[in-house]
């Protein structure tokens, strides 16, 4: 019902037929291991888990085999959100799953030529004292659908980086 009401909901999305392998035991090694065992046979697009239940340590280690050991993207959701509001739920995932292998789910028709939107903030560790982080992102096409990023470490307490000017200048090449 779910792969229905998912292709329902979208269009220009063509998606081959998913491969399921059903997991015996509700346990994070369990899904690590069937990952593994499909991703050193066949390169696969994505990864996509339905848990059943929403644990933090089955995420933590579907993300860690998907993001470190074997590369590929992935999307875990749990099976309450295959109870209710079906469409709804199939749309948000749909949107996803299409950003995570490269797509763009909406863009902007830019209104000033050669306008490049930038956001700029800081995180001030509290666990790493002494150490805060500044992130900057910028728009770098017609669309605002493809964007450009840097983060640096810089002096604690600071709201602006002396590190801000090289990544604007780094956007803009």
């Amino acid at each position: 019902n779910y792969l229905r009401d998912m292709s329902g909901c979208i269009s220009n999305f063509t998606m081959s037929k998913p491969v399921f392998r059903k997991i015996r035991y509700d346990r994070a090694e369990n899904y690590t291991q069937v990952i593994d065992d499909e991703l050193s046979r066949t390169n696969y697009q994505l990864v996509m888990c339905i848990l059943f239940k929403n644990r933090i340590d089955t995420y933590s280690a579907i993300k860690k085999k998907c993001c470190l050991d074997r590369p590929v993207p992935s999307q875990i959701v749990t099976q309450r959100c295959f109870t209710k509001n079906a469409m709804s739920i199939a749309t948000k995932i749909a949107i996803q799953l299409n950003c995570k292998i490269g797509g763009v789910p909406w863009t902007v028709e830019k209104l000033t030529i050669g306008l490049m939107v930038v956001g700029y903030d800081v995180c001030h560790d509290t666990q790493r004292r002494g150490t805060d982080f500044g992130a900057m992102v910028a728009s770098s096409d017609a669309k605002f659908s493809k964007f450009f990023s840097a983060v640096a470490a810089h002096t604690t307490g600071e709201e602006l980086s002396n590190h801000l000017a090289i990544h604007m200048a780094a956007a803009c090449r």
